[in-house]
């Protein structure tokens, strides 16, 4: 019997109680803190999730784009332009740059089978005289 009382006499006493409260008070700074930090990493898992998606799908539009550029499409649209090319059956048109004036002309190869006119002609002859 005199342990028991010893224990209950050791757990009552003022000191015990003091050391409890500040352990209790350790632990429960520990818990937030790991709390606070699986919040962090979690908003950080999520953001680099984001980044993820954003760079697959920015991945997938530079694949499209490399597609484009290697088809016989573009090698034929970038010849025209640059090399002033063209096919059978079509006309090269010259236009006057609009910053460059007449001393820039830009050539522009015009199927004579699909033109299509997007402007009034009255509209475009205002515009040629008075810009």
């Amino acid at each position: 019997m005199p342990r028991n009382l010893n224990f209950w006499s050791i757990v009552t006493s003022r000191l015990f109680v003091v050391v409890a409260i500040i352990a209790f008070g350790l632990i429960g700074v520990g818990v937030v803190k790991g709390i606070m930090r699986y919040t962090e990493l979690y908003g950080e898992i999520t953001k680099l999730e984001n980044d993820i998606t954003a760079l697959q799908s920015k991945n997938q539009n530079l694949n499209r784009l490399i597609g484009y550029l290697s088809t016989n499409e573009f090698k034929e649209r970038v010849a025209r332009l640059q090399l002033n090319m063209q096919k059978p059956g079509e006309h090269v048109v010259a236009i006057p740059g609009i910053n460059g004036g007449d001393s820039q002309i830009s050539a522009t190869a015009v199927d004579t089978s699909q033109t299509q006119i997007t402007e009034r002609n009255w509209k475009k002859w205002l515009k040629y005289f008075f810009p």
